[in-house]
């Protein structure tokens, strides 16, 4: 699920058979099943645009009132609605079938076509978050005394194979960085495995032997 952003980011779903726990975030809003839109918003991670709620009737679509009726917006987060019911992802004639409108903001405010090389990279899908495809998992690699330690990242920029990371969680070393702070990483060989690593200096950490250790924190 690690990837679930690549086919569900920036289009149009149908969810059918809302289950109930979904349907009590939708407040004064009644409907079996609901029209929304995925996008990604860069520090919440992947979220669902509550357009339209309706209900079928001998097959054919009953919409019920819906936050764009009431200028209104139900915004969820991935962890509320990936398992809210049967998820379908709509074509072009779908979306124009049924009408469907963005929000005006969500392009101008949310799109970061810097990142979408970085978001579609099969390179970095296992280090992401679940839910949460800008922020991945970063290796700093042992220098001096300091032992190899990993940390959580939100991705700022990729360009020529170097990501620019703001830091979320401060190391339990110091590597000479701290909660926010900014530096780059890229996708290395460590041994046998692979990982991202930082790319942190001698001058920036706080060392006092030339050791190296590999014994994860």
């Amino acid at each position: 699920m690690k990837d679930a952003h690549v086919q569900l980011a920036n289009r149009w779903i149908r969810i059918n058979e809302l289950d109930a726990s979904f349907a009590k975030l939708l407040g004064e809003f009644k409907g079996s099943n609901l029209f929304g839109y995925v996008y990604i918003d860069h520090t919440a991670g992947i979220t669902l645009d509550v357009i339209k709620l309706f209900n079928v009737v001998e097959d054919e679509i009953v919409f019920q009132k819906s936050p764009v009726d009431e200028n209104t917006r139900i915004i969820c987060r991935f962890d509320d609605f990936i398992n809210a019911g049967e998820i379908t992802i709509l074509t072009d004639k779908g979306v124009a079938k049924h009408s469907l409108q963005l929000p005006n903001d969500i392009m101008s405010v949310y799109a970061k076509s810097h990142l979408e090389a970085f978001r579609t990279s099969e390179t970095f899908h296992q280090f992401r978050a679940e839910g949460f495809p800008d922020d991945i998992q970063v290796l700093l690699p042992p220098i001096g005394d300091l032992k190899p330690e990993l940390i959580w990242v939100r991705v700022e920029n990729y360009e020529n194979s170097i990501l620019t990371c703001q830091l979320l969680n401060k190391p339990h070393q110091n590597f000479g960085i701290g909660l926010n702070d900014t530096f780059t990483a890229s996708p290395q060989a460590v041994g046998d495995d692979y990982y991202i690593v930082g790319h942190i200096s001698p001058q920036q950490a706080s060392t006092q032997t030339a050791k190296k250790w590999w014994k994860f924190w």
